[in-house]
Formats: C-alpha cells, structure tokens, sequence
C-alpha cells in the first residue's frame, strides 16, 4: 500500500470530513454500479452504498482497513449485497409460507397445531430423559448457539466431553423423535424461543 493511501485512510478514520468527503465522492458511483450488478435493484444498491459510508463515519474507531481502501470498499458492498440477497430470499419464504397458511381450512390447521403441540411435548420429554450434563451441553450448543469451546469453559469439561455429550443427546434424540424428524429440522429454530 502507497503511503498517499495509507494516508487517506488514517485521516478517513480520524473523521476528517475534508478526506471522507473525497472518498466519498471518489468511489460512490463505482460502488453503485457495483452493488447494482449485484442485486439489480436501484434503490437498494444507493441504499447499500450510503449506509457503507455512513458506517465508516460513524464506527470509525472499530475499523481496521489492512488492504487498499478500494479493495476494503468494494468487499464492504460485495457482503452488504449478498446479505440483502439472503434477506430477499428468507423474506420470500416467508411470505410464501403465511399464502399457504392463509390458503388452508381450519381443520388443516388445528391438525397442524396438534402435531406441533405433540412434537413439542415429545421433545421435552426427550430432552428431559437426558443425563443432566448431557442436557445442559445440548441446551447450550442448540438453544444458545455457544460453540464447543465456549460450552467447555462455562462448564470447566473438555472439548472432547463436549463432543461425546453432543453426540450422545443428537442419538438419544433421533432414536426417540425419528417419526418427527423432517418437522424438528424445520422447526428447531422455533424451539429456541421456547426455552429462553
């Protein structure tokens, strides 16, 4: 990197608006044109742009720019862009999924709200016939979302304990809710609400 460019980006991160304002004007419609390629969608490529910057300017002491400010910018809106392509798609799940909802009778969702109600007080039940420990580990990586390294130094285990406890819960709670087991994939996600 060329001491001119390393430079812009101390003063950038300084918060010198002279500087941020060369930047900004410098690279906003390059990173424009990019994001749109992206994501073909003109007020979110400008959207995605101005929040990049408005970030820079506003958490400019957490940032480490350790490439060329030009590879940090372009990476910036390459993520930001896939990101709201992410979003777009889970939105549009949902949405497919509530039409769906909506569309069946009342009897098909009674039907549903009884499996559900089933599969949950089945995997209670499951979770609850588990060794204590063995519980505590499956609750911590599942519903709290720790990795394996954390569980162990809460717990004061090692990581390989952590392993075999994982292990054992995954088996014991297959064996026993096998006939759920396309529905607790889906569904999984919603149990983590239930035991916050």
């Amino acid at each position: 990197m060329q001491a001119d460019e390393r430079q812009t980006i101390t003063l950038l991160l300084q918060g010198d608006e002279a500087t941020y304002e060369r930047v900004y004007k410098q690279y906003f419609q390059s990173l424009y044109a990019y994001a749109y390629s992206i994501i073909e969608d003109d007020m979110q490529a400008e959207e995605i742009v101005q929040q990049l910057f408005l970030k820079i300017w506003e958490k400019k002491e957490n940032i480490h720019i350790e490439t060329s400010l030009q590879a940090y910018l372009y990476k910036s809106v390459y993520f930001q862009s896939l990101n709201y392509i992410k979003h777009l798609k889970v939105r549009n799940e949902h949405q497919k999924h509530t039409v769906f909802q909506m569309k069946q009778s009342p009897a098909e969702q009674a039907g549903q709200q009884l499996d559900l109600k089933l599969l949950e007080s089945r995997f209670r039940k499951a979770l609850s016939d588990l060794p204590e420990q063995c519980r505590t580990v499956f609750q911590l990586s599942r519903f709290e979302e720790l990795k394996y390294r954390e569980i162990a130094g809460r717990l004061g285990i090692s990581e390989k304990t952590v392993e075999h406890h994982m292990g054992k819960a995954l088996r014991v709670l297959r064996t026993k809710l096998a006939e759920f087991l396309v529905s607790i994939l889906l569904l999984l996600s919603q149990f983590k609400e239930l035991f916050r």
